[in-house]
């Protein structure tokens, strides 16, 4: 029966779920569902756990908690079932859907101490309420003067209906494993600020941004069975009937720089939340390389959006021999779980979810991973998609109850400095990759490089030396103070696949030439990086690659993939981009100044 009928009407059937949803009872149940029936009897409210086909266990009390609300677990007197909770309430339709929020908030492991979980249909909770009790670390029933402002308060909607069916999805893991993967929450105010909407029946815009794992490499059906679409799927079912905008702008070998910048060309464009996957390419490096200060920009960024939306930081694990190793402490989650931490936003952990389970044998590695130890299959991929479920139907439990949060010091949203030294957010007035790259170049000669991939993987390729490929852009826009545009190009990077070329501006525009070298000795795999050139304003500027033919390992490719023009990156220039990729710790001398 829906919540909605159960909270107008007298309950005279049965509601059925997995016993798995229930944290206090499914350790000691055996039989996959629970009959949890609300009892209207002029007595205090029950809510009555029966197993399927048979009686319970004889468990010890659970919890208890003075002489008129407490949680106790043991057989019933009369013989019939197990009395799962008791609570001091009148019985009216009120306590009705009390006992039924309850049931929804326990399915969801939601963890509320202090929350104040009674919402009748039709009205809200008082944003500060009376003394109130916590049974345990999820439940909490308020007193009965609570209940009376409770009613005295504002009508509002109760989306509870819609919030059933997002639980019913079916999760492919234990539920301690998800618990052991959320490692924060983050920010509940930005969850219920994204949520809500969504619970009041309108659309919801999801935007994805990440690498080649988020992009669906690995999975038998790429925009199919990997984790975006799974994740897409799931809010497509539990919430039909609207429009929704889902949009995964993942980008194979590609670290957060070209993110950073260009962030606007791979989202919807107004995001409700965004989903963040790194990293595996911005690797394990010092806080002073390109990859950390280019991921906090990009976080940044995102927290500025008109549409302040819910930005969840998706930190997947490996075993691959060049990087995590599938040792536990090895891995970038460490720096950037700090910077989740430094701005209240979610930490969901593969690492958490799936370390000890692959160590002891309970889940084995070759059933989530590729033979690589890197690239997710199918069930791999499931599993990113049901912690990423999980996490936010806990935050969509939150917000149906409709509790008001404020962050420290009453300031809703207001964003802290960097946490990185002279960090400076750089947009870009022009990104171009794929069929806008391609259209860049296609006005110019491209000696000797040819075209390989479609849509966003085209890339302009050549082994050939001395080849090359000029490129059109429209630099003339500058930084007050500024009298230098900043150029990147997206070109690859490796450790033994990718040869050497030149940058230089050969008509338009003036800049000092630089080597595009292919190889990075530790990069474990081939990447996109960014390469910057300082150049004179123009409308007319015109870039080109030279192969050198000079390789420092046995590979020759070039590829170039696309460009960027930033012009606060002119002013501000980045030190991480100038000193290059193999800078390990801070530059002994700073940059040149153009100004």
């Amino acid at each position: 029966r829906s919540l909605r009928s159960s909270c107008q009407k007298r309950i005279t059937k049965p509601i059925k779920v997995p016993c798995a949803t229930l944290p206090h009872v499914s350790p000691l149940l055996t039989s996959p569902f629970c009959v949890c029936t609300v009892l209207s009897r002029p007595r205090p409210g029950h809510i009555r756990l029966e197993r399927d086909g048979g009686a319970f266990p004889s468990p010890p009390a659970l919890t208890r908690l003075g002489p008129h609300n407490h949680i106790a677990c043991g057989p019933n007197r009369g013989g019939q079932a197990l009395r799962g909770a008791r609570m001091g309430l009148r019985t009216t339709p009120q306590a009705r859907c009390h006992a039924l929020t309850l049931l929804v908030l326990t399915a969801a492991g939601v963890y509320a101490t202090g929350l104040l979980m009674l919402r009748p249909r039709g009205r809200a909770c008082p944003s500060t309420g009376p003394p109130h009790q916590a049974l345990g670390p999820e439940l909490v029933v308020m007193s009965e003067e609570g209940i009376a402002r409770v009613m005295a308060g504002p009508r509002v909607p109760q989306p509870l209906e819609p919030l059933l069916a997002a639980f019913a999805h079916n999760i492919s893991l234990p539920s301690a494993f998800l618990a052991r993967g959320v490692v924060s929450a983050g920010s509940h105010a930005a969850a219920a600020r994204a949520l809500s909407p969504l619970l009041a029946g309108r659309p919801l815009s999801v935007g994805v941004l990440g690498g080649s794992l988020t992009f669906g490499r690995g999975a038998t059906t790429r925009g199919k069975t990997d984790w975006a679409p799974l994740v897409f799927d799931w809010v497509r079912r539990a919430f039909p009937g609207t429009q929704h905008e889902l949009r995964n702008g993942a980008i194979p070998a590609a670290p957060s720089e070209w993110a950073s910048f260009c962030m606007h060309e791979h989202l919807p464009p107004a995001p409700d939340v965004v989903l963040v996957e790194y990293i595996i390419n911005d690797m394990t490096v010092p806080w002073e390389h390109a990859h950390r200060r280019s991921y906090e920009r990009l976080l940044r960024r995102l927290l500025q959006l008109p549409t302040r939306p819910l930005v969840v930081p998706v930190m997947l694990f490996n075993y691959h021999p060049h990087q995590h190793k599938g040792v536990f402490h090895h891995t970038p989650e460490n720096d950037v779980g700090t910077l989740s931490l430094y701005y209240d936003l979610p930490w969901l952990s593969m690492r958490g979810m799936l370390y000890h389970p692959i160590k002891t044998g309970a889940v084995k590695k070759s059933d989530v991973m590729m033979g690589d130890s890197l690239h997710l299959i199918n069930k791999g991929h499931r599993a990113v998609a049901d912690l990423v479920i999980h996490f936010l139907r806990m935050e969509a439990a939150r917000a149906a109850l409709g509790r008001r949060h404020v962050t420290l010091g009453g300031d809703d949203g207001a964003l802290p400095a960097p946490m990185l030294p002279n960090l400076v957010e750089l947009p870009a007035e022009y990104c171009a990759q794929g069929e806008r790259f391609r259209r860049d170049v296609a006005r110019n000669a491209t000696g000797g490089f040819w075209w390989k991939g479609k849509g966003d993987e085209m890339r302009a390729v050549t082994q050939n030396p001395n080849a090359t490929l000029d490129i059109h852009v429209d630099a003339s826009v500058t930084a007050p103070g500024s009298n230098r545009t900043a150029v990147l190009l997206f070109t690859a990077k490796s450790h033994d696949k990718i040869g050497n070329a030149e940058a230089s501006c050969i008509s338009g525009c003036s800049c000092d030439p630089i080597p595009l070298n292919g190889t990075i000795p530790h990069l474990f795999a081939t990447q996109e990086h960014l390469d910057l050139l300082l150049v004179t304003p123009s409308p007319e500027c015109v870039l080109r690659v030279r192969t050198t033919g000079r390789t420092d390992s046995n590979g020759r490719e070039v590829r170039v993939r696309g460009v960027v023009v930033s012009a606060a990156a002119g002013l501000h220039v980045p030190e991480e981009f100038y000193w290059g990729e193999e800078m390990q710790y801070g530059p002994s001398t700073a940059p040149p100044v153009y100004g």
